[in-house]
């Protein structure tokens, strides 16, 4: 299996505490010595940014603790969306695979594990677009399995393959001329009701998201997604300074700490209208709202959600 490791692609910018974080965990991973890391640093967006840039890229540059790492520095700024794209579309195409981490994500010491076992259990299943590493807590964890599947993807931690990777999956002009009223509300409906509009946002460029792209591909093209019932993720990045994540992550997930690197995978897709709505409550309006109601009863409930918001509102 060490021969046969996905090379990890993780993005940076110009959060340092938040990446050191990120790569003392992923050191930690039971992988991690014998998986390659490239590291893509984005441009300074302006004067102001280009001191923290410059003291993120000091910091990777020292990075140890895996089979290689590789740190591709871009002089300008191009944005997340492009970022992901175009770096992952770099390492595919000569690797055949990738696993995809931000500069805000803490791993478990499986997660390596769970995403290149997924990666070889489902390499011959074209149902399967993608594998995931965060999961939401759906409250029936199965003992049968270790995984679930379902049509929304996410972007916390995630892997693909190369025959099923393509920048054609983010052109703007394609997917303007695809969408119909009638799509977008199926689409809202399969995979949760925040989709639509995160997809219009980023047609509009008021938001730079690939993943909303990517998501719709998943729908469209009738693909799901491999979750692990317990997330090998956690997200650190809420907050000001989280590029599109200012609000409060009313996402509740079970955190990985049995650590096993045995994983029981399902064949089978899910069809079961329990698990889809355990899923697809997390985006509803009406778990948003009372989510952030119950934070008023709590010690620090009222500061947290005035500054909630005050944030972007995209989650």
């Amino acid at each position: 299996m060490k021969n046969n490791l996905a090379p990890v692609c993780l993005f940076t910018y110009n959060r340092l505490e938040e990446t050191k974080q990120t790569i003392e965990a992923l050191q930690n991973n039971f992988l991690a010595t014998d998986s390659k890391l490239f590291i893509f640093s984005d441009g300074p967006k302006n004067e102001e940014s280009m001191n923290k840039v410059e003291v993120v890229r000091n910091y990777i540059h020292s990075i140890t603790g895996f089979k290689n790492v590789h740190v591709l520095e871009s002089e300008k700024n191009k944005g997340l969306a492009n970022s992901i794209i175009e770096g992952v579309t770099k390492i595919i195409d000569e690797y055949g695979c990738a696993i995809v981490l931000e500069d805000d994500l803490i791993t478990s010491p499986n997660f390596l594990d769970f995403m290149n076992k997924g990666l070889q259990f489902y390499d011959d299943d074209d149902r399967i677009q993608s594998i995931n590493g965060f999961s939401l807590d759906l409250g029936n964890y199965s003992d049968r399995y270790d995984t679930f599947s379902h049509m929304r993807t996410y972007s916390w931690g995630w892997a693909t393959w190369g025959n099923r990777w393509s920048t054609h999956i983010f052109s703007k002009k394609a997917i303007k001329n695809m969408i119909t009223p009638e799509l977008l509300r199926d689409f809202n409906v399969k995979c949760g009701s925040n989709m639509t509009q995160m997809l219009m946002r980023s047609l509009t460029n008021s938001n730079d998201s690939w993943y909303a792209s990517w998501a719709f591909y998943h729908f469209i093209a009738n693909k799901h997604s491999i979750y692990p019932y317990l997330s090998k993720i956690e997200n650190i990045g809420y907050g000001e300074n989280a590029t599109h994540c200012s609000t409060i992550n009313v996402l509740k997930s079970n955190f990985d700490y049995v650590e096993s690197r045995y994983f029981k995978f399902k064949i089978e897709l899910d069809d079961s209208k329990q698990l889809a709505e355990n899923f697809l409550k997390y985006f509803t309006l009406k778990y948003k709202i009372l989510f952030r109601i119950n934070l008023i009863f709590k010690k620090g409930g009222i500061k947290l959600l005035v500054a909630d918001l005050k944030g972007k509102l995209i989650n």
